[in-house]
């Protein structure tokens, strides 16, 4: 089994703890740090090993998501909107999909979804 690998961007308090929760709870994936700062968030994308950045959307928009995805396999990057209750994924191909209303179960559905499109 391929375990996918998660980053978690600028989550605090309660928001935190549900998604860490939610993906605890899943054998297929690890959270392989947590980090706060726009260039911390840089640094562990561009050192590799991170299939997917989970990241509080104070700071996620376009321009600096497009910034932090490198060209060779990027991982996928899933905001979190509105304290935990809306998401988004970015791609390479820098399209936002609109997720919907958030519960912790389609957070691991999205993160599975997309990282198994990523291996077609």
């Amino acid at each position: 089994m391929q375990v996918i690998r998660v980053l978690l961007a600028d989550l605090t308090g309660i928001l935190r703890d549900v998604v860490r929760g939610a993906l605890d709870r899943e054998k297929d994936m690890a959270i392989v740090g947590e980090v706060y700062e726009p260039a911390a968030i840089q640094a562990a994308v561009m050192a590799g090993g991170i299939d997917v950045v989970i990241w509080g959307t104070e700071q996620a928009n376009a321009s600096n998501v497009g910034a932090l995805l490198p060209w060779e396999r990027p991982p996928m990057i899933l905001a979190v909107e509105d304290d935990g209750r809306y998401g988004s994924v970015w791609q390479l191909r820098h399209q936002q999909t609109g997720l919907g209303q958030l519960s912790p179960d389609l957070l691991v559905d999205a993160i599975r979804r997309v990282c198994a499109e990523d291996q077609v």
